[in-house]
């Protein structure tokens, strides 16, 4: 179960990481737009007053940090939020996966709803979620640990991450019927 649960965490970790890297293209993507956002900022002192609180701060740099730490936060950022959101799909493939194979072997000829069948493997994706991460506040200290680990381990596991969502996607296709 240790074995598992580790597994798990470090197909979260690199979906948040991935989700990070996202929103800061998305933050650079958007940097004219955000030059603008600072020449009104520093031309409205009511807004001025709202985002800096020191005045020798940047207001630009102030709302840049401001952006990270909604994205980065690993109690509950948009990372977080989106990171836990693919693996639980990931996981919710998984099991529609084995969903497939057992009907296949025992009902071969039984008709099911494909609604049903997200309904309660997203249900049961979500559960392993809680038990595997949320519980105890796993997420948090993996997330701590996996951000202190360098070089190859890293490598290795960003290029399984990547690869994960597509393989369980074509092992649900490949055992339906």
């Amino acid at each position: 179960m240790k074995n598992i649960e580790y597994f798990y965490n470090v197909i979260y970790y690199f979906f948040y990481r991935g989700s990070i890297k996202m929103f800061n293209g998305i933050i650079y993507l958007a940097m004219p737009i955000l030059k603008v956002f600072y020449f009104f900022i520093n031309r409205m002192p009511s807004i001025r007053k709202y985002y800096v609180i020191n005045e020798d701060d940047d207001p630009l740099e102030v709302a840049i940090a401001r952006t990270r730490k909604f994205t980065e936060n690993p109690k509950l950022g948009a990372g977080t939020i989106i990171g836990g959101g693919i693996s639980i799909s990931v996981v919710m493939f998984l099991y529609i996966g084995i969903y497939n194979i057992i009907r296949n072997l025992f009902f071969p000829i039984f008709e099911d709803s494909f609604g049903y069948i997200l309904m309660i493997t997203a249900t049961l994706a979500f559960i392993t979620d809680v038990f595997l991460s949320q519980i105890y506040n796993k997420d948090e200290k993996y997330i701590k640990e996996f951000n202190k680990k360098k070089g190859w381990w890293r490598i290795k596991w960003s290029i399984i991450t990547a690869l994960l969502p597509f393989v369980v996607i074509l092992f649900a296709i490949a055992t339906a019927r």
